[in-house]
């Protein structure tokens, strides 16, 4: 009796690794283009011209959120949300224009889906609103079937300025031990904190501006707000916030203006330490000359602060500021005094890993970059790093140019962490197969062969010595197939 019998001839099976090679987010969205270092590479085009995305410069906000490998996943221009492919998977409230960046925020306890947090406009005599959005990819959009991405908007906003209060600004903290984020809110009268856990989005304990810095009641206040963990002299978690503050002494027409920055120091649930722990640092009180905060960044595990601002050649010749926290001159701006840097007076701040590590701005043709020196103490800027593009965020419409105030927006970056950990949670291995890109799910042989690292195989379709497979490889019986010199890796 003749036996049906399966041959293998394999050099080498393994286990997928649950590792990956991401640091910060290795995307930046500058519409219509992405660039992943210093390479940049066109958004893609869906194939309907009338839904999906056709190359639009985003207005308001725009953002790209990488896969677990660190290719594009998905991306949102001015509150429409796309697929890598660029088909319309759905859309946010309507983002408020020039207000604050997108925050995506990958939803613990979910292998699959993500918060979106946007600023909402409300009109021009109400205040902005904070809103969030769901999308799950283990479901099917609404508006393209095929596609996985369902999004679903939270009717009702989780924050509420008061009336004509414009400047609500956003921020987020690394995860955290037990797997949550908090969102910071900054806003005129102090700052809102939501923690995101596998509970939901729950609202903490609010804490207001010390009232000797005045409100920022001003409509023209475009800038954004930046938090970082650290441990104290104790050993304890805390985390440092960077907050703008912009305040009319007297009103319209705007005679003098308060412009600084509030440094709040928190414990690891958000309450605010006492008076001797924080510090804000504030530009001497002038006309409409004082300068105007665009950007922050901390550096240092949040032992400096670097500040981007409005310049005029009398006072303020200079672009780049930096505040040190320890030291001498502790809370003291500082200006860099980098010759150029005016050209990116109206930038914000974002530190990337682009055309190597560094503070990146950005104005209407070009990225420039500071890079630190942590041995000497010392700053450079790099202010053609390579060529982009930016579509100019103002808030239009007002009779009164102060108003009408330019802000070259940069997608935020969650600082101090490392993005692979967004989709890697210590043994959570399910989120890392799903987010994991395999060349098969499964795979079943039809007819003997030989697979080689020198000819093209049937499960990765190119000629590699490597492929990967989430599930099964199943050889049927009465065939055979020789795999030679090749490595088949499998999901744990």
């Amino acid at each position: 009796m003749k036996k049906n019998q399966t041959f293998l001839t394999i050099l080498f099976f393994s286990m997928l690794s649950c590792q990956s090679l991401l640091s910060q987010n290795p995307l930046l969205i500058v519409t219509p283009k992405y660039y992943v270092g210093g390479s940049q590479t066109d958004l893609p085009l869906g194939p309907d011209p009338f839904l999906d995305y056709q190359g639009q410069v985003s207005e308001f906000a725009s953002i790209a959120f990488p896969d677990a490998a660190g290719n594009l996943k998905f991306f949102v221009v001015d509150g429409l949300i796309y697929d890598n492919e660029g088909y319309l998977l759905g859309q946010l409230n309507i983002v408020a224009k020039g207000r604050s960046e997108v925050i995506v925020v990958p939803k613990p306890g979910s292998c699959s889906s993500y918060y979106i947090f946007a600023v909402k406009e409300s009109g021009t005599t109400a205040g902005d609103k904070l809103s969030s959005t769901e999308i799950d990819f283990s479901d099917y959009s609404g508006e393209n079937p095929t596609r996985l991405g369902l999004v679903i908007p939270e009717p009702n906003p989780l924050l509420q300025l008061g009336s004509k209060q414009k400047n609500m600004h956003l921020a987020l903290t690394p995860k955290r031990v037990d797997g949550s984020y908090v969102l910071c809110v900054g806003y005129s009268a102090g700052c809102s904190f939501f923690k995101i856990s596998n509970l939901g989005i729950t609202t903490m304990a609010p804490q207001i501006f010390n009232s000797s810095f005045g409100v920022n009641s001003d409509f023209h206040l475009r800038s954004e707000m930046e938090v970082v963990p650290f441990i104290n002299g104790v050993g304890q978690l805390n985390y440092k916030l960077a907050i703008p503050f912009q305040a009319t002494i007297f009103a319209i027409p705007s005679i003098l203006e308060k412009t600084g920055v509030w440094v709040p120091v928190l414990d690891q649930n958000f309450n605010l330490l006492n008076e001797n722990d924080y510090q804000y640092s504030q530009y001497p009180v002038g006309s409409l000359l004082t300068p105007k905060i665009r950007g922050l960044e901390f550096l240092e595990n949040g032992r400096k602060l670097l500040i981007t601002h409005s310049t005029n050649p009398l006072s303020y010749p200079f672009a780049i500021d930096v505040i040190e926290f320890d030291g001498g001159l502790a809370n003291i701006i500082q200006p860099l005094n980098f010759i150029n840097d005016t050209e990116f007076s109206n930038s914000q701040i974002e530190n990337l890993d682009l055309a190597g590590q560094g503070y990146y701005l950005i104005n209407e043709n070009r990225m420039g970059k500071v890079s630190y020196n942590s041995i000497t103490n010392t700053f450079t800027l790099n202010n053609n790093a390579f060529p982009a593009s930016v579509n100019l965020s103002t808030l239009n419409g007002s009779a009164l140019p102060a108003y009408n105030i330019q802000l070259n927006m940069l997608p935020d970056n969650i600082d101090e962490f490392s993005y692979d950990n967004l989709f890697i949670n210590g043994s959570d291995i399910q989120c890392c197969i799903e987010n994991t890109t395999y060349n098969k799910i499964t795979y079943t042989n039809t007819a003997n062969g030989i697979w080689s690292a020198t000819t093209v195989n049937p499960i990765s379709g190119t000629i590699t010595n490597t492929v990967t497979i989430r599930e099964e490889l199943r050889i049927k019986r009465g065939t055979s197939i020789a795999i030679q010199n090749m490595t088949i890796k499998f999901a744990p």
